[in-house]
Parts: structure tokens; sequence; C-alpha cells
């Protein structure tokens, strides 16, 4: 869930309680992930169509974008270009999306584009592949997007498109993962924001420092004790 809706939760809820099958940061073992740097958003068109073309098995794909006008757009550019597509969101009538629900299970439109907003019940088997078009505001949306791909023990895939304008997206999804995201073969040049892990460098830092200042404060300790031994012994001998 993530943290403006929790917020608000509490804010209306009295003494809720939160119960979770799997951490938030958690995604399906067999969904392989990839970012895939654009150097404009204007690139994103072009190379959803070659990593379309890229597919070795002809299979559903799944691609969130931002917004429905986007989504609109973006299915009615595929589908010119020989990949039948649909594009659901809020603005459609639950008749026209349960229809398109129906087309993509088929496989007769073997493309989806879908907002956020209308994601949330789609439950379809063999989404072989899942492209994030626009990188999502909250973190954890990232993980509920590719959640559709590799269900039920299939292998998915799942690639991220990022624009110099959603660095900080992706840098956000870097940090609740805890890891970096292979970069994908028609990635452009990955900028040095996104080869570290946000957070990872304090966090060792953090430990080192503890472990130094744990190993000084031992053997002062031990040497203050024999210290004074030696002290009463000289005394007592005197």
């Amino acid at each position: 869930m993530p943290e403006n809706i929790r917020k608000l939760a509490q804010t209306l809820l009295q003494e809720p309680e939160t119960v979770r099958v799997s951490p938030p940061s958690s995604t399906a073992d067999k969904v392989e992930q990839f970012l895939c740097m654009v150097g404009s958003q204007a690139e994103k068109r072009p190379l959803t169509l070659k990593l379309l073309k890229q597919q070795e098995l002809p299979g559903r794909t799944l691609i969130f974008t931002r917004t429905r006008h986007g989504a609109d757009r973006l299915a009615s550019f595929l589908s010119g270009k020989d990949y039948p597509a649909s594009a659901i969101h809020g603005d459609k009538s639950q008749g026209t999306r349960e229809r398109m629900l129906r087309e993509f299970r088929s496989g007769e439109t073997p493309v989806l584009v879908a907002t956020d907003i209308a994601a949330r019940g789609i439950d379809v088997k063999d989404v072989q592949l899942v492209i994030n078009y626009d990188l999502p505001e909250e973190p954890e949306v990232y993980v509920h997007r590719i959640g559709r791909t590799a269900r039920a023990g299939a292998a998915g895939q799942a690639i991220a498109l990022c624009s110099p304008e959603e660095i900080r997206k992706a840098r956000d999804v870097h940090k609740l993962l805890g890891r970096l995201i292979p970069v994908h073969a028609s990635s452009a040049s990955v900028p040095d924001e996104l080869r570290t892990v946000p957070g990872a460098c304090r966090k060792r830092s953090n430990s080192m420092q503890e472990k130094r200042s744990s190993f000084r404060r031992g053997p002062r300790k031990g040497y203050g004790r024999r210290n004074s031994a030696g002290m009463h012994g000289s005394r007592s001998e005197a």
C-alpha cells in the first residue's frame, strides 16, 4: 500500500490493522526485470515497438501508462503498426472494460495498455511481458504492476522505460527493492544516479563506523582493568 494511502486510512479509521501476505518490496522470483533508459519521452514509442518485435514467443503484453490520453494514443500507435492493442482506463465503461479484458485473455487483442486505476482488477494468465511505459509516482505501484506477469509459477519479463525526467522514480524503485534493476540490452547509457542503490552506501558506512567504535571501546575497557590491577599491585608491594 502506498505511504500516502496508508496515512489517509489512519486519519479515517480507528485503530486500523494491516494484514500483509508478503513484504511490500517483494517480487515474484520468476519475473526477469530490466531497466531501459531513453534519451527523451518521445523515444519510448519506437522502443516499445522494438521490444514487442523482440519477443521470441508472441504472447500477451501489458503496458502501463501514466495518463488515460497516453494510453489511448499508445494503443492507437501500436494498432497502426500491426500490433492489435486496446486501452483500458477509468473513462471506459464497465462493459467496454470487460469486453477488452475478454479479448486480451483470448489473445484476440494481445496488447493491453492500461492506467493504474484500471489495472487493479486485471488478473490474466500467461502475460509474458509487462512494460512500464511511464514509471509510477509511488515505487510500491511498480511492484504491483510487474506482479501481473510470472503468475502461478510461470516465467515473465518486466521492462521499465526511464526518461531523464524519471530518474528520481527509478531511484525510488531501486531503494524499495534494495538492489539495482539490470540494464536492458536496448538501453541508452545509464546515468551515475542509477548505478548505486540509494541509502546502501550510508548503511555500509554506518555499519563500518559501528564496528570501529566497538573496536575502540573494547580495548579501552580491557586496558583500564589491567591498568587498575597493576596499580593495586604496586600499592600492596609498597
